[in-house]
Order: structure tokens, then sequence, then C-alpha cells
């Protein structure tokens, strides 16, 4: 339900550190989870949380998927 990802959402920019193992592999052409995730890497941006991401993607790649 809504509440609880709101819920879980907050964990996610709360933690001391945020894993994010093979990132990308959540890509789809789903508007909605790009935003998400792109929202919780800002939000910890700003706040100086650190994030720690693992992909098989290229810089390129990446910036595709995200920008």
């Amino acid at each position: 339900d809504r509440v609880a990802f709101l819920n879980y959402e907050q964990k996610l920019r709360n933690i001391p550190l945020l894993l994010l193992d093979d990132f990308g592999a959540e890509y789809s052409k789903s508007d909605w989870v790009h935003t998400k995730v792109e929202s919780i890497i800002i939000g910890r941006y700003h706040d100086m949380k650190p994030v720690i991401l693992t992909t098989n993607y290229n810089n390129d790649q990446t910036k595709d998927h995200y920008s």
C-alpha cells in the first residue's frame, strides 16, 4: 500500500549507507520507477549521505538511462 511504500522510501533516504546492487537492472519504461530511484539518490546526495552503486553498465550506458 501507499503508506507502507512511503515508510520504506523514507528508510532508504535515512539509513547511514545505501548500497544499490546491480544498479540499472530496475530500469524500465516506467517513469515512476525512474523518478523514485532518482529522487532517493538525489535526496541522499543533498543530505551528504553515501550511496554505493554496483552495475554492469559503463558510464555512458548509465548516463543514457538516468539523464
